[in-house]
C-alpha cells in the first residue's frame, strides 16, 4: 500500500506542481521517481519467481532462437504418451485441463449433428495405441518404434475421380477398416496398384487406428525382401498403397469333385507358400526370435499379384516385447476373438504368442486340402467352446475318406495341420519347422 500511495503522490506533483514550493517539488519528484523505479524492477522480480518463465523466454532473453529442427526421416512413435512430443495433431491431445474433446474446426468435412462433443475417459484409453512400454517388458527391436511415411507419393496423384491424363484414379470397393480406391498410371509398366484410407465416417481415426496402419505398413516395409509379402508402395497417416491383386483360392472347391479343377500338387503348393510367407514374417529379424504377431492369419489375407500369391493385412497383428528380467518374449492379449480358426488360448483369452499364428496356419492348410473352411457345419460360439476343449475340426462328409487316404498330399498335409494343432502353445513348431517340412516334400514330389 505505501508504495502504491508513493506512486500516486509521485504523478500528482506533475498533475498539480505548487508554485510557492516548485524547488521542493523537484526533490521531492526526484526521489518519488527512484522509488517508483525501485518498486517497478521488486514486482518483475517477485512475478518471475513466482510464476516462472518458459524455455522459449529465457532462450530469448540470452539472444538465442529456438531453431526450427529439420524433417526427421525416422519418426519415433509409441514411446511418449499424448503430450507435446507426440506426432499427433494438436487437437487429438488429451490434457489435464481440457476433459473434453474438441469439436473439429468448422472447415472440416464433418456432420456436426452426429458429433457430441465429449468422451469418456475409458473411449480415451481404449483410443489410445498400446503401449510398448510395460513393467519390465520393452521393445524388442528399436524398429518396432520407428515410421517411414511417403506423404509426397499421396500429393503426386491424381486423385479426381476419373482421372485427368496421366492417371485414373475410381472408386474400388470397401472392407474391414478400409474403403479401396484403384489407382492406374499408363505409360508405367502398366502399373496398377490400389490406395487404401480408413472408413469415413465409421472408422474413428484415433491414435489407435493410426497405430494400426502405422504396424501394417512397418511390417510390410521391413519383409520387402520376403517374395511372399505384399510389396508396399506407399504410407502416409492413415493411406496407404498397395499392389492390387486377386484372390487365388476362388479354386478351392470340394475334392474329387468333377469341377474341381486343382490339383494335388497345386494343393501342396500353395499350403508350402501359406507357410512361407509366415515363417518369414515369424523371422523378421533373421535371428530366428519373432518380433511380430499377424493375429488375423487366414486364407483372406492373401493376394495373388502378377501369378504370385502374397500375404499382407498385418493391422492386427502386434509387435512382440522382450522382457528384460526374464529374458523371454512378452504375452499380450486381444480383447475380441472371432471366427473359428484361431487358437485355444485365443478364444480363452489367455496371453498371445506368436504360436497364435502357427495354429491358424493348420486352419489354412485344412481349408487347402479339403476345400473347406474349419467348423463350417458349427455356430461360431459353439465351435470356440470345442477348440477350447481342445476337439479338432471335424472333416466335410464330401471328403471323409482324406483321413485315411495314401495319396502323399493328403498325407503330408495332414501331418502339416497335426504339426499346428498342438494345444499347448509352448509345444507348437514355429511356422519355419512347418514351412521346411512342407517345402522339402514339395521339392521331392515334384522330383519324382
Amino acid at each position: 500500500k505505501r508504495a502504491i500511495k508513493t506512486a500516486m503522490l509521485f504523478l500528482a506533483s506533475f498533475i498539480f506542481p505548487s508554485a510557492s514550493n516548485r524547488r521542493t517539488n523537484g526533490a521531492v519528484r526526484f526521489m518519488y521517481a527512484i522509488y517508483l523505479c525501485l518498486f517497478c524492477c521488486a514486482y518483475f522480480a517477485i512475478r518471475m519467481v513466482f510464476s516462472g518463465t518458459n524455455t522459449d523466454s529465457r532462450e530469448s532473453a540470452n539472444g538465442r532462437s529456438r531453431k526450427t529442427p529439420e524433417k526427421p526421416r525416422i519418426v519415433p512413435f509409441g514411446k511418449y504418451p499424448l503430450d507435446e512430443r507426440s506426432v499427433m495433431e494438436p487437437h487429438m491431445k488429451q490434457t489435464s485441463k481440457r476433459k473434453h474433446r474438441p469439436p473439429p474446426p468448422a472447415t472440416m468435412a464433418f456432420d456436426m449433428e452426429d458429433y457430441d462433443g465429449e468422451t469418456s475417459s475409458d473411449d480415451f484409453e481404449h483410443s489410445r495405441a498400446d503401449s510398448l512400454y510395460e513393467g519390465d517388458c520393452a521393445p524388442m527391436q528399436p524398429w518396432q518404434e520407428m515410421s517411414f511415411p511417403t506423404c509426397n507419393t499421396f500429393h503426386e496423384l491424381d486423385m479426381s475421380l476419373g482421372g485427368l491424363v496421366q492417371w485414373s484414379f475410381a472408386y474400388y470397393t470397401s472392407g474391414g477398416y478400409n474403403d479401396i480406391f484403384k489407382v492406374y498410371q499408363p505409360n508405367r509398366d502398366d502399373q496398377e496398384f490400389v490406395m487404401k484410407d480408413l472408413q469415413y465416417p465409421d472408422t474413428e481415426y484415433t491414435e489407435r487406428n493410426f497405430d494400426r496402419v502405422r504396424r501394417d505398413m512397418l511390417i510390410m516395409e521391413r519383409l520387402t525382401s520376403s517374395p511372399y509379402i505384399m510389396d508396399i508402395y506407399g504410407f502416409c497417416g492413415f493411406a496407404s498403397m498397395v499392389p492390387n491383386g486377386q484372390d487365388p483360392f476362388d479354386r478351392l472347391e470340394i475334392r474329387r469333385n468333377k469341377n474341381d479343377s486343382m490339383s494335388q500338387m497345386e494343393r501342396l503348393e500353395l499350403a508350402t507358400t501359406a507357410s512361407r510367407a509366415l515363417a518369414d514374417a515369424h523371422n523378421i529379424d533373421h535371428d530366428g526370435i519373432s518380433s511380430i504377431t499377424h493375429g488375423d492369419f487366414a486364407l483372406k489375407q492373401y493376394m495373388e499379384v502378377n501369378g504370385k500369391i502374397k500375404m499382407g493385412d498385418f493391422n492386427r497383428g502386434r509387435f512382440l516385447r522382450w522382457n528384460n528380467k526374464l529374458k523371454e518374449p512378452c504375452t499380450y492379449t486381444i480383447g475380441h476373438n472371432d471366427g473359428t480358426f484361431r487358437s485355444p488360448e485365443e478364444y480363452e483369452y489367455l496371453p498371445e504368442t506368436s504360436a497364435i499364428d502357427v495354429w491358424a496356419l493348420g486352419s489354412i492348410i485344412f481349408e487347402i486340402l479339403t476345400g473347406r473352411p474349419v467348423w463350417r457345419h458349427e455356430k461360431p460360439k459353439v465351435a470356440q467352446k470345442k477348440i477350447i476343449k481342445g476337439e479338432f475340426p471335424p472333416f466335410p462328409e464330401e471328403v471323409k475318406d482324406i483321413e485315411d487316404s495314401d495319396d502323399p498330399v493328403d498325407v503330408i498335409l495332414l501331418k502339416a495341420i497335426k504339426m499346428c494343432y498342438i494345444y499347448e502353445p509352448k509345444d507348437r513348431p514355429k511356422a519355419g519347422v512347418v514351412a521346411k517340412f512342407l517345402q522339402d516334400n514339395f521339392d521331392r514330389l515334384r522330383s519324382l
